[in-house]
């Protein structure tokens, strides 16, 4: 019996494919069931030093709840494990942040299980994913002109001396281009299930969104700033918020250039995933500019857009000309209106209700029945739109059962 561990890394449209494989089984391939499409937490609570201990201490869990979490994870993969399938799946991107010894009890106990095992790796264009990652840590509140587990180059290595480098297998992101750029089809592709494409063709995808320069850079002043978010989950989610409100404001602006990252990226390293691989990745030295002056440099014009809307808005009146003050302003103003803001920004359509909105609408041309999945997916866009209908509710809660 054969296992695929898919490692990420992150940013490589992990989010999508592990949506669309999630709860996957036509009796020979199996995608892990361990409580959640990402198995991320799970492998880390199994297999870290500490049993990802601080995380969910975080989350309120004592001890003896840890306890049983760590049980109940164990069940579910030797539940999965035990399976009796050709192909069993696994995937989490944190499984590759994993040091060696880590990553050797990881090998020890499927090693139980399957016969052999293959890790499947993407690796995306280095200043492309440092954008991208620096991107998600401006969401989660983060300042740092850094990256966490910038090396990707170590985590292969890391990997190849667990797992042996002909059981390791390093793809370029951009291989998804030959598929039209869906993610899912081409990790099908590579796990060698490339015929059950059409089986998951109907499972709604989730991505990460990305949003504006503006955006990014306001994001990036108002975590510098002294105003105190540390007050609980409501500000937290306000903040999130707060950057799809302003990516909405500066909807026309430019997309996040990844040029300025590559301040982040060892251009050493890239030269060596060029070797190794094949790939053309830019592995030119980096310019000698600073991250945080490109991210703190805000035109007058954005900083006008932003007072225009506070403005109309009614939440002041005037010229701040400052902006740490417009961006603290535009929070407060978020966290003053959190239930409206929510209520708003969640019947906005995002990309991924796209991806479900043409997907069902090209069936018409092909004449093909839409699925209970597709039909789930658009009541829920209508949800949105009119969240106390009452079929609306009705319909979502019998096709959930």
């Amino acid at each position: 019996m054969k296992c695929i561990l898919h490692v990420g890394v992150h940013k490589t449209g992990t989010t999508a494919i592990q949506n669309a494989l999630s709860g996957f089984d036509d009796g020979q391939v199996a995608y892990a069931d361990l409580g959640e499409a990402n198995h991320s937490i799970p492998f880390q609570t199994l297999y870290s030093e500490d049993r990802l201990w601080p995380h969910w201490k975080r989350y309120g869990y004592s001890k003896n709840q840890h306890n049983q979490l760590v049980e109940n994870f164990e069940r579910k993969m030797s539940a999965t494990c035990s399976l009796d399938r050709d192909l069993i799946i696994f995937s989490g991107e944190n499984i590759s942040i994993l040091d060696v010894s880590e990553l050797e009890k990881v090998k020890s106990n499927l090693d139980v299980y399957f016969d052999e095992v293959q890790v499947l790796m993407y690796i995306r264009e280095p200043s492309e994913w440092a954008a991208s990652m620096y991107q998600e840590q401006i969401k989660h509140g983060m300042v740092n002109n850094s990256l966490a587990h910038t090396s990707l180059w170590r985590r292969y290595l890391n990997l190849v001396k667990v797992f042996e480098e002909s059981n390791v297998r390093v793809v370029n992101y951009d291989n998804k281009n030959k598929y039209g750029g869906n993610i899912v089809a081409s990790f099908l592709e590579e796990c060698g299930i490339q015929t059950r494409v059409e089986l998951l063709k109907d499972i709604s995808k989730v991505a990460n969104v990305t949003i504006s320069e503006q955006a990014l850079k306001f994001g990036y002043i108002f975590n510098k700033s002294k105003l105190d978010t540390g007050m609980g989950k409501v500000p937290n989610k306000c903040r999130y918020h707060m950057l799809y409100s302003l990516d909405r404001i500066f909807s026309k602006t430019s997309k996040i250039s990844s040029l300025p990252f590559s301040v982040l990226v060892d251009s050493n390293e890239t030269k060596l995933i060029n070797q190794e691989f094949g790939f053309n990745f830019d592995d030119a030295a980096p310019q000698n500019t600073s991250l945080d002056s490109w991210l703190s440099d805000i035109d007058n014009y954005a900083l006008n857009e932003l007072e225009d809307f506070l403005t109309e808005a009614g939440f002041y009146s005037g010229r701040l000309n400052d902006a740490e003050k417009a961006i603290t302003s535009f929070f407060l103003f978020t966290m003053n209106n959190f239930e409206n803001d929510k209520i708003e920004m969640s019947r906005v359509l995002n990309d991924s209700d796209a991806d479900v909105l043409r997907d069902v609408s090209f069936k018409y041309e092909t004449k093909k029945a839409i699925s209970k999945a597709e039909a789930l997916s658009l009541m829920k866009i209508a949800q949105r739109a009119r969240p106390n209908g009452p079929f609306i509710n009705t319909k979502i809660s019998e096709w959930e059962e």
